[in-house]
């Protein structure tokens, strides 16, 4: 990816908002592999918070 100059790379996952032991093991997971969230949405995925997570390349 870097190669071909992608700078970002964003994951997707149950935002914090909506407490759920699964999910936050998810970020978790996500946040040990050098992802910082960016941000909690609603209205994506219905009534289920999005957690949006970036990482720098």
């Amino acid at each position: 990816m870097r190669a071909g100059g992608v700078q970002l790379s964003q994951v997707k996952t149950l935002g914090p908002s909506r407490l759920d032991e699964g999910y936050a093991k998810t970020t978790q997971f996500y946040r040990a592999m050098g992802y910082v969230p960016l941000e909690e949405i609603h209205g994506l995925w219905g009534a289920n918070p999005c957690l949006i997570l970036i990482k720098p390349l």
